[in-house]
């Protein structure tokens, strides 16, 4: 019987060409599909969820692969209260978040601007999270709308290695106080969450990480400390 292990050599280079073929075929595959993902889309609003009186939008806006998402709902809560949740400068440090540190602020009648960092920790494969984030918010001084523009400062603070630091992000919130004495809150996300997290994953995670927001500030409404919060320069509709 022929011995077959001269021909072994030659077996393995012929299974490691085509494997490297394959292997090959698939990443201009994945390049191709990525290219018409992130040329594609009708840079419309397109409702996605609509659950425990939170609707959730997504938009596609071709050129980008991160889908940007729109969050609404309505809560029974005065405008202060609402802007001392959102700028929670005196958040203690929990389980997955760190305690928030104040590095600037800024109030005056018409503009007020904050600096802040934190350290979240997400589920996998996301992992820890540094936001350092620049947040500015103005009122209307007839309708009492205000407007909560939150982006990413990632050069606020010297570069770190042990954690990844949010380098886009730019948030808006809308607060628009109604005559029944509810609040219509509406946020517009736009977030990339960096790492190596691929975009598929991130398009998946980002609405559910709204709604947890939203769900958030509906629980921290009740809490005494925000109950009753005065927000330096914030007017409550009908309020002189």
């Amino acid at each position: 019987m022929p011995d077959p292990s001269p021909k072994s050599p030659w077996r393995m280079r012929k299974v490691l060409k085509i494997a490297a073929l394959a292997l090959l075929s698939l990443y201009v595959l994945y390049q191709a599909a990525h290219l018409g993902w992130t040329y594609s889309g009708s840079n419309e609003w397109r409702l996605t969820s609509d659950e425990d009186g939170i609707r959730l939008w997504s938009r596609k806006t071709p050129g980008t692969a991160l889908l940007k998402v729109k969050g609404e709902m309505r809560i029974a809560a005065r405008l202060s209260t609402l802007m001392a949740m959102l700028e929670d400068e005196g958040a203690p440090a929990t389980s997955d978040m760190s305690k928030v540190a104040v590095l600037e602020r800024k109030d005056t009648p018409q503009l007020t601007l904050l600096y802040h960092d934190y350290v979240e920790i997400f589920p996998p494969p996301l992992g820890a999270r540094e936001f350092i984030l620049q947040t500015h918010h103005s009122q209307d001084p007839v309708t009492r709308k205000i407007e909560v523009s939150v982006l990413a400062a990632p050069n606020r603070l010297p570069p770190r290695t042990d954690v990844v630091r949010i380098e886009h992000l730019h948030n808006i919130w809308a607060l628009t106080p109604l005559p029944n004495g509810e609040v219509e809150v509406q946020l517009f996300a736009d977030v990339d969450l960096g790492g190596n997290v691929p975009d598929f994953l991130q398009n998946m995670i980002m609405p559910q990480i709204v709604k947890v927001m939203f769900t958030s500030l509906r629980k921290k409404s009740t809490w005494e400390r925000f109950v009753h919060a005065h927000v330096l320069y914030i007017k409550e509709l009908g309020e002189t």
